[in-house]
Parts: structure tokens; C-alpha cells; sequence
């Protein structure tokens, strides 16, 4: 349900590649359609989260994905909150 995912991103909500040079996606209408490409892709995915760090208005998790690629990958999400809300997100992985 993309409504349910979305509605605990802001509606200026960034997302971006730790190390990549590539601007972020910006703004819920983009946030929305990579989301929804990416669940018709990949209609098996899910993330557990191995460990999690809070930090202030940060948060961090380790990250087991699975339903993406025939192995397990893990990856580090970076959140950024405001306003209840999840402003700025930063993705990495080995």
C-alpha cells in the first residue's frame, strides 16, 4: 500500500546514495513513483532491521534486504525526522 509507506515522509522528503555524486530525488510526487516502480519490481521486498542507532533527529540502521536479488543484501539507511515526520534519507551498502 504506497499510501501507508508515504505517509511517514514529509512532502519535501530527499533521498539519496551515500558517495554518489547524482542529486536527490526531491519531493513526495518523485518519492512516490521511484516507490512504486520499485514494489512492482520487486513485489517480494523486504528490509529487516539488524541494528539501529537514534541519534537526536537521526536514525540509522543496519538493514538485511531481501526480495531485490537472488542473494541477501545489507545496507545502511540514514534517516533524518522533523515534525514527526522522515525528511531526508541516505542509503549505502558495501
Amino acid at each position: 500500500d504506497i499510501d501507508a509507506f508515504c505517509v511517514h515522509y514529509d512532502a519535501d522528503i530527499e533521498v539519496a546514495l551515500l558517495g554518489d555524486d547524482a542529486p536527490p530525488l526531491r519531493g513526495m510526487a518523485a518519492f512516490r513513483d521511484r516507490y512504486i516502480r520499485r514494489f512492482a519490481e520487486s513485489p517480494l521486498v523486504h528490509a529487516d532491521i539488524e541494528q539501529r542507532i537514534v541519534l537526536g533527529r537521526f536514525v540509522i540502521d543496519l538493514e538485511r534486504l531481501t526480495g531485490t536479488a537472488p542473494q541477501v543484501r545489507r545496507v545502511i539507511a540514514i534517516y533524518e525526522t522533523g515534525g514527526g515526520l522522515i525528511r531526508r534519507v541516505w542509503f549505502g551498502q558495501g
